[in-house]
């Protein structure tokens, strides 16, 4: 396979530099294109496959055990000054009724008797601690929901609604997650910068899991928010299935705040939501602005089929486990108040405003 190695750049570790040096193309299409360089940064991988002329490498075989065997070719080994034992990478495949098995792999690690790579240890670039030093926190606020809504599908009636968390600085929130091996989870850790943009600490920060479900397929964070609906007279609550997310700046809120960036696309590090076989993914939300979420589906929207006509609070509430660090919590929770109305299959709501806003 032909490779350029510019394409899907995955970070091992928090020893990588925090952008690559190279572009993110391979070859140029301007009129009066000159040059280009291509590498790969220290500490720093790319996805062979997706960087190649083709998505997926395939091979017709028979049901059975196999040992898969990738190999750097000899003149490129030579070229290069690739060590012997770093040109290839050996792995144990099953393939079982036209199915394929093999063991997730992690890079930067020693393979063991199994197949399986250990994972990276060169997060100790950037020193663990348990608080981060002072003004490298950012403070995570909760918006009230907004643009809510009742809707019917399937004999279901369910209320949607529209919900904004954002950055109030004077640090950028970043989440690096880094892939347990042979598991579709990866840990978690919030990074910490200085005033020169350079990574000082990080801490543990929680779990990232993939969503399959349809209009996601990235990585989320699993402990991000929660939402839920409560009964104002009788404090019963019910939840909405939808509590994680891939973070992403996607509205500025407030470019005034100190550490804003006002520029969400030329800010780094950038948030990367990642697919399926990612081993590490980076998501971020730098000071003033924040990530817009609409929970309008069945499994994110409130099921209110059964519930009674009345009085509810729509609460919102951002970090609910507290493992994101942050300058202050007490703008974490925020609540809407709205009257539930109408016949069924025909109800709508009536919202409270909020601050005088009618949203």
């Amino acid at each position: 396979m032909a490779v350029c190695p510019n394409a899907d750049r995955v970070r091992l570790s928090g020893e990588g530099r925090e952008t690559p040096r190279f572009p993110t193309f391979c070859n140029g299409y301007w009129t009066f294109f000159k040059g280009n360089r291509w590498g790969i940064d220290h500490h720093w991988a790319i996805d062979v496959m997706e960087a190649g002329p083709r998505r997926m490498a395939r091979m017709r075989a028979p049901a059975g055990r196999f040992r898969a065997t990738v190999r750097i070719a000899d003149r490129y080994v030579d070229a290069l000054g690739v060590a012997p034992a770093d040109a290839a990478v050996t792995i144990d495949v099953r393939i079982r009724k036209g199915r394929v098995a093999v063991p997730h792999s992690a890079p930067a690690g020693e393979q063991g008797d199994d197949g399986d790579v250990a994972a990276p240890t060169a997060l100790a670039g950037v020193p663990l601690v348990e608080e981060p030093p002072p003004g490298t926190a950012p403070d995570l606020v909760a918006l009230p929901a907004w643009h809510l809504r009742v809707h019917e599908h399937d004999g279901r009636e369910r209320l949607g609604f529209a919900s904004t968390l954002w950055n109030d600085g004077p640090a950028p929130l970043v989440v690096e997650g880094y892939r347990r091996v042979g598991e579709d989870v990866m840990d978690a850790f919030q990074f910490f910068y200085d005033d020169d943009g350079e990574p000082v600490a990080r801490t543990p920060a929680g779990t990232m899991e993939f969503d399959r479900r349809r209009g996601h397929h990235h990585w989320h964070m699993t402990q991000f928010v929660e939402y839920s609906l409560v009964d104002a007279l009788t404090g019963d609550v019910v939840r909405s299935k939808k509590q994680s997310f891939c973070l992403v700046p996607t509205d500025a809120i407030d470019l005034s705040v100190p550490g804003a960036t006002y520029d969400r696309w030329s800010s780094t590090p950038g948030s990367r939501c990642g697919g399926e076989d990612e081993l590490w993914i980076r998501e971020h939300i730098p000071a003033g602005w924040g990530d817009t979420y609409y929970q309008g589906v069945a499994g994110q929207a409130f099921d209110v089929t059964n519930l009674p006509n009345g009085w509810y609070r729509v609460r919102v509430e951002v970090n609910p486990a507290g493992d994101l660090h942050e300058r202050t919590t007490d703008n974490n929770v925020d609540e809407r108040l709205l009257y539930l109305k109408g016949e069924p299959g025909r109800r709508r709501v009536r919202v409270a405003p909020w601050k005088g806003l009618d949203i």
